[in-house]
């Protein structure tokens, strides 16, 4: 069976935020509470997932996931353990949507590393992915993403983006992808790095990304390099189409001494 974190779906909503509260809310005393409102200062800002689905070889492993339903997180988030089954079934989503009409906000920090995900998986056939938007006109909008690939990670997607009208938008990045391919774009969807949601205005967020995107009919990627200690190091891998035509467009924009190496036998 499949196993999940935190889960939204059919119009439901999840809000977890980040109020501070006074020590009597715990109920008692302060010094009855004492363990509990240290505990509670030192994680308030703070939501951790460990997922372990490595005894079951029929299910997939889901972090956060919207099906049709909305999930806003005002506190960092973190996923420390993803176990996969052990013959290496199904598939692995941190942050997912699926389902018209989906919605995901994380307005603090997600952080993950690829190590973090155990189990033999053939990743050409069961996609690893840290963010999957899925589902016309949905949404997934991440303030900060720290996600690294290196040293081994089993990631095989860091951003997978498809159907029409759906938006998946990272404002400050630290993104390493290593093997993995940073953003695919498929189907009408729009992926953007350090971009306004309408893909036509650079923030002013620090970009630092590495690996490659490729780009499907209709789709586009917009990346915003703003900035001299902003950079991506990567390119766009060129796909033919049956007609063979090359798809989807790439916008790079450059300011403030922002840069772009462009490295690959894929460059454009």
């Amino acid at each position: 069976q499949n196993i999940y974190g935190i889960l939204a779906k059919n119009n439901k909503i999840v809000h977890m935020s980040s109020d501070i509260p006074s020590p009597d809310y715990l109920g008692g005393n302060k010094e009855e509470n004492e363990e509990e409102w240290e505990f509670y200062l030192k994680n308030k800002n703070k939501t951790t997932l460990s997922l372990d689905n490595s005894q079951d070889d029929s299910g997939n492993v889901y972090g956060i996931r919207a099906e049709s339903g909305k999930i806003r997180i005002d506190a960092n988030v973190e996923i420390i353990k993803a176990a996969t089954k052990n013959n290496g079934y199904g598939t692995f989503d941190a942050i997912s949507t699926v389902g018209k009409n989906s919605k995901i906000y994380l307005t603090a920090k997600f952080t993950m590393l690829g190590t973090a995900i155990t189990g033999n998986v053939d990743k050409t056939k069961n996609a690893r992915t840290a963010v999957t938007l899925a589902g016309d006109d949905s949404i997934i909008h991440i303030h900060n993403a720290d996600i690294d690939n290196r040293n081994g990670g089993q990631l095989s997607n860091i951003l997978s983006a498809g159907d029409k009208n759906s938006v998946l938008s990272i404002d400050e990045t630290k993104i390493y992808a290593d093997k993995a391919l940073l953003g695919k774009a498929a189907e009408g969807a729009t992926i953007n790095f350090n971009m306004n949601r309408s893909g036509t205005a650079v923030r002013d967020n620090k970009t630092d990304i590495q690996g490659d995107v490729r780009i499907f009919k209709d789709s586009k990627i917009n990346v915003g390099i703003k900035g001299e200690t902003s950079k991506w190091v990567g390119t766009r891998v060129l796909a033919k189409n049956q007609n063979n035509g090359f798809e989807g467009t790439l916008n790079v924009y450059l300011a403030d001494k922002g840069t772009w190496e462009s490295t690959g036998d894929g460059a454009s």
